[in-house]
């Protein structure tokens, strides 16, 4: 063994990658450890790979049967995660009950291959038109089983080859299965990849793809490949050119188109209707597409149609063309042929327990594709739309239950050889053919009425008779009888009127029918046995229906509130009590003036017939054109014995409710100093809605708006005018509701003037202005004084609101900033217009004046003891501004004088007379108020000593004795210091 070695330099970024991919590499390890213990996953793992059925069999395929290389060939790259998509082993098989409405144009891919060892022996074109063209081909089968809904456009590719042998692909694995080398999805795969390089998969719906050879089910060879279908419930299987394949089919080159048209019909998700268990049990046989029909004709060129469920399946059968008939109904009612579908119905339906049950009804004619029928007649079938694909979901109901074939189960007219009557009577159904024509039948179909067969024995040569008495035109009688013996052809069963046979069936052992009465008058039914040796014993049930009798059940209209001029719903039914109508009933609403059809609507409305507690509905749109209560007249009519009438009223009420409307601007009384009004509203109206907005001046229309605007501008107004705007709301019913408003229009300034005492002005203390201010029209909303707080800011300080003429206002602020403060009155009326004055600036005195007394003198002769005239002189002086006033204020005993001093000179004098008031006192307060012109004060106060007699007299050297000690004492310090000083300077003269 040769040992390599590398030996690799890792620098720092390197080992941070090399740690990175460590962690990735251990990572990995874990992942593959966790699936090695959960079990390991292949492609070709049965645990893992995608299990298919075949909607031809049950069965499973064995997934891709093919390692990773095998399953890659051929491909061009890795395909998107989804394309490996696996289901879990042994999944259900995939359920196609579910409705499905068929495309109107599908365009189909076909794919034609051949194998490594066999070649193909059409042509191209050959196989285009068996699938494609006008006649005898796919294309044709589904335009006229679609009655013209259904066009399938498309191409085919060249012949491809597949690069192995026609025994690779197509041999079984010993269950009929074509999966001995690889399964058939796996061919189904490797033959879509293989045209993957010619073919945008994006523009097609659906892909076919035709094998060279035979069709295996036609048992040429087990190397053969079985004709199969995909339509996978979740979803395309393969993804290919950005678009998923819904749905892909394999058919052979040699097969005709019965086969192509039933693996297509997979491929539009219809399910089997033949037995796929291997049973045998019979279906429906040759009566559709989707079981032996297809190999109808010579081996499948004229292919059946699909059965009524299938085409109903594929939503090719309107509603209206499916006649329900419900428990309690008797009815007679007309099928026309499944193959053109014709003008009655196409489809009866008899629902049963639950919505998965029922029972359908078609009538089968050997027209068109369906010329290679085993027989025509009328096919009853048992719908369980809860069983599988092949399984049984549709059943015909074989009219001849001792056959074992479905080919001869259709039913006729009854006569020795057809059977007419099919009875269930655990679910009370009974259905009797009343007559035939060459495209229809009409049956008559009770699910009313219990048949309880009576059991009687007819001696030869006999017969059994009931008078059935005076009937109506339009009573209906049926019956149904049967010889029990079997084998019979003596019997005979007639309806006799007037002596005469009305209807009758000769030499029969059997026999049904319907009879309806065109002329009234005395009927009877007899049974006759022409045997004249031996008698038999019968089985018979007679049924005579009353004539129809019509009630009208409800009548109704659209809930909640009808509102003019918009569209409402009438709804009616009526019931049958009595026998079926069996001609159209018409119903048609008498409306009165205010009342009308809605564009497109028909007066009248009918249904075909009406039968037993049957009951009909109708409905119509109407328009109300007028507010207001209204009765309609509802009028039921149908032909029996002449017009049979009922009439019904239902009374109605238009919407006749106002809207509710509110104005929210303006209010009512403003002023605006604009030529320009906008008016705004909300309004609502619950019932109809609002229609439209009128506006008003002065009761002239100025606009219309829609019903959502909510509000206005009005324009062109004038000064000096007052408005009325009124707002009208009109709902979709002509309901209309109005709220007015008036307004007035101002476009001039107030006027405004103002005077003042003095130019100073002192913080807090109030500055009185004279102003006045007037609006001759929407009047004075208020005037205010603004103080320029600093530049381009101004403060309000003093406001009057809604006063005219002249007012005091007082400006009080304080403090003020600097020596001036500016300040401007501003007048604004009702309607905004504002209008300013000059600008007045002020000085600001924010300093209290200096005030003081010069002397106070009295009668008195040393002023001790103050007595009668009492003089002050005083000083009061103002840096700023000047003095205003000096007040003095006496303070006697209980009264208090006040009294303003006069300015003499530079001083303020003012002499009190205090002879009267001090007279038992012995001292009075005085104070000395200075008020600058701002209105700064100042306040000086003293205690006078006062009395009317004089005081003692007292030695007065005693304080000028004191005085001088003191001077003497200072001159003395004084002497010796400078003494002192004296001496210091002297002894300096030495140093």
């Amino acid at each position: 063994m040769v040992r390599c070695v590398l030996k690799i330099k890792i620098n720092a970024k390197s080992k941070s990658k090399l740690k990175a991919f460590k962690i990735f590499i251990a990572t990995g390890i874990i992942f593959l450890s966790l699936g090695n213990l959960s079990g390991t996953i292949s492609l070709d793992s049965p645990n893992s790979a995608k299990d298919f059925s075949e909607n031809e069999y049950k069965g499973f395929f064995n997934g891709w049967n093919a390692d990773e290389d095998q399953f890659m060939r051929g491909l061009s790259g890795l395909k998107p995660e989804r394309y490996y998509k696996t289901t879990e082993k042994n999944g259900p098989l995939t359920s196609f009950i579910s409705s499905y409405d068929v495309p109107k144009v599908i365009h189909l891919l076909v794919v034609l291959v051949q194998f490594s060892d066999f070649s193909a022996t059409e042509s191209k074109a050959a196989i285009e038109n068996k699938i494609f063209g006008n006649s005898s081909s796919v294309k044709d089968y589904y335009l006229e089983n679609s009655y013209g809904k259904v066009e399938i456009r498309g191409n085919a590719t060249d012949w491809l080859t597949l690069p192995y042998t026609r025994v690779f692909y197509g041999a079984d694995n010993g269950t009929n299965i074509d999966a001995l080398n690889q399964g058939i999805f796996q061919t189904f795969t490797d033959i879509i990849d293989l045209a993957d390089p010619y073919v945008d998969y994006g523009l097609y719906d659906l892909v076919m793809i035709v094998h060279a050879g035979n069709d295996q089910a036609q048992g040429y060879s087990d190397d053969d490949i079985w004709s199969v279908a995909f339509f996978p419930s979740d979803g395309p299987y393969w993804y290919r050119d950005n678009a998923g394949i819904v749905s892909a089919s394999i058919v052979a080159e040699l097969e005709n188109i019965g086969v192509y048209c039933h693996e297509f019909g997979h491929q539009l998700n219809v399910p089997d209707l033949y037995d796929v268990t291997g049973s045998s049990i019979n279906y429906i046989n040759s009566w559709g597409l989707m079981a032996g029909g297809a190999w109808n004709g010579v081996s499948g060129t004229s292919p059946a149609h699909m059965m009524g469920w299938s085409k109903n399946f594929l939503g090719l059968i309107p509603d209206e063309n499916i006649r329900t008939v419900n428990d309690n109904d008797v009815v007679l009612v007309t099928v026309d042929d499944l193959e053109t579908g014709g003008d009655n119905f196409t489809l009866v339906k008899l629902p049963l327990l639950d919505e998965d049950n029922y029972y359908l009804i078609e009538a089968r004619f050997q027209l068109l594709y369906d010329t290679h029928l085993p027989d025509y007649g009328l096919i009853i079938t048992k719908i369980n739309e809860a069983k599988q694909s092949g399984y049984g979901i549709v059943d015909i109901m074989d009219s001849r239950t001792f056959s074992t074939s479905k080919d001869d189960g259709e039913y006729d007219l009854s006569s020795s050889s057809e059977y007419g009557a099919f009875h269930d009577n655990t679910n009370k159904i009974h259905i009797i053919i009343k007559e035939r024509t060459s495209d229809s039948f009409t049956i008559l179909i009770d699910r009313a009425v219990s048949w309880i067969p009576t059991t009687d024995y007819l001696p030869a040569n006999n017969y059994f008779e009931w008078n059935l008495a005076n009937k109506s035109k339009g009573q209906i009688i049926a019956w149904h009888w049967e010889d029990l013996a079997g084998g019979s052809s003596t019997l005979s069963s007639r309806v006799k009127w007037n002596s005469s046979y009305a209807e009758y069936s000769d030499y029969v052992d059997h026999d049904s029918g319907v009879f309806r009465i065109n002329t009234s008058g005395d009927y009877l039914f007899n049974l006759v046995n022409e045997d004249g040796s031996s008698g038999t014993n019968l089985d018979y049930e007679l049924i005579v229906y009353t004539t129809p009798s019509v009630k009208f059940s409800s009548s109704s209209v659209t809930s909640g509130l009808i509102y003019k001029n918009q569209q409402f719903e009438l709804t009616v039914t009526v019931q049958n009590e009595g026998g079926s109508s069996e001609e159209s009933i018409i119903l048609s609403p008498n409306l009165p003036v205010g009342l009308s059809l809605a564009s497109g609507e028909t007066h009248e409305k009918s249904r075909r017939e009406l039968g037993y507690l049957d009951s009909f509905t109708a409905s119509w749109q109407l328009v109300a054109t007028n507010a207001g209560n209204f009765s309609i007249e509802i009028q039921c009519s149908t032909e029996y014995e002449g017009i049979l009438h009922k009439n019904q009223d239902v009374e109605i009420t238009v919407d006749n409710i106002d809207p509710v409307l509110y104005l929210t601007a303006p209010e009512n009384g403003t002023y605006f100093n604009n030529i320009s009004v906008s008016l705004a509203w909300t309004g609502s109206d619950a019932e109809s809605g609002i229609k439209e907005y009128n506006i008003y001046i002065a009761g002239i229309l100025n606009a219309t708006l829609g019903g959502l605007e909510t509000s206005h501008v009005i324009t062109g107004l004038s000064h000096g005018y007052y408005y009325n705007f009124t707002v009208e709301a009109i709902d979709n019913s002509g309901n209309a509701l109005n709220r007015s408003v008036n307004i007035g229009i101002d476009l001039v300034q107030p006027s405004i003037l103002f005077s003042i005492d003095s130019i100073w002005i002192a913080p807090g203390i109030d500055f009185p202005v004279s102003v006045f201010s007037d609006d001759d029209f929407s009047g004075i909303k208020r005037v205010f004084i603004s103080m320029l707080e600093s530049p381009g800011v101004w403060l309000t300080i003093s406001e009057q609101e809604s006063l005219s003429g002249t007012m005091i206002m007082n400006i009080n602020y304080s403090p003020y900033t600097g020596n001036t403060v500016e300040f401007k009155i501003v007048a604004e009326d009702a309607a905004g217009n504002v209008n300013e004055s000059e600008i007045l600036t002020l000085n600001v005195d924010s300093d209290d004046p200096e005030v003081f007394f010069n002397s106070i003198t009295s009668e008195s002769p040393d002023n001790s003891r103050m007595r009668g005239i009492i003089s002050f002189n005083i000083s009061a002086s103002d840096l700023t501004s000047a003095i205003s006033s000096v007040i003095l204020k006496f303070e006697i005993g209980n009264q208090t004088i006040v009294a303003s001093a006069v300015k003499i000179g530079n001083y303020y004098l003012y002499s009190f007379n205090s002879t009267a008031y001090i007279e038992n006192l012995t001292e009075i307060s005085v104070s000395v108020i200075a008020t600058d012109i701002p209105g700064n004060d100042n306040i000086i106060s003293r205690i006078l000593n006062v009395g009317n007699t004089p005081p003692p007299q007292n030695i007065g050297f005693t304080g000028e004795i004191f005085t001088g000690i003191i001077v003497i004492t200072i001159l003395g310090v004084i002497l010796w210091q400078i003494k002192k000083r004296k001496i210091l300077i002297s002894d300096s003269k030495f140093t």
